[in-house]
């Protein structure tokens, strides 16, 4: 496993980890009330929490696969919320495409799957209930009638995927550590930006 000093929290088995990072950045003054991200110069800042698995059923090495994928810090909260409420079945789904295409056309890409099935197809309780699978592949972006950006159909082509099982109490640990980082982060750095960011509003109001 990579050595990161903006991991949050890990989970591992003996095949497989998953790990949540720190891509966390705060607004810019300009869009002080929307917390995170922003634009400058143009240019979009993202603020996400990076998610890291990695499979090591195959071995070490150049045999690891490792799959990225990135959630907003809303995703996050909402799934601990399922997690403290103790929710029977949840379900979130993600597909991004995103950078510059390529000489081909196709662009990065990448999903992600978390659901939680508490019986199995005979029945029975299963002892790990969640199942978070993501994958990175590639595929040919498009535009929705509103300006969004989506994978074209039948362009996506997978080059890589991984999966990790988790009991309710494990995941509820690393998920709530991300949650409460991210309460940090924006009672650390939000402040400033507000203010900033109040002051500029009202310096361009004419009253």
């Amino acid at each position: 496993m990579e050595k990161k000093n903006n991991a949050i929290a890990v989970y591992k088995t003996d095949k497989r980890l998953i790990e949540f990072r720190d891509k966390l950045n705060a607004a810019t003054p300009e869009n002080y009330a929307e917390l995170h991200g922003g634009e400058v110069d143009g240019k979009k800042i993202y603020s996400n929490i990076g998610v890291v698995l990695y499979d090591y059923s195959n071995g070490t090495g150049d045999k690891t696969v490792k799959v990225y994928v990135n959630v907003s810090p809303e995703d996050i909260f909402w799934l601990n919320c399922a997690l403290s409420q103790g929710r029977q079945e949840f379900l979130l789904e993600q597909q991004k495409i995103f950078g510059l295409a390529d000489e081909n056309g196709y662009s990065k890409c990448t999903k992600l799957r978390i659901v939680r099935e508490g019986i199995d197809k005979t029945g029975s309780v299963r002892r790990y209930p969640w199942c978070i699978s993501a994958e990175n592949g590639l595929g040919i972006a498009a535009k929705t009638a509103i300006g969004g950006t989506f994978c074209k159909g039948g362009t996506y082509r997978c080059t890589s995927k991984a999966y990790i099982m988790m009991n309710d109490e494990d995941l509820f640990r690393l998920v709530n550590r991300a949650a409460r980082y991210i309460e940090l982060f924006e009672r650390t750095y939000c402040p400033s930006v507000i203010e900033a960011g109040r002051a500029l509003n009202n310096s361009n109001q004419n009253f």
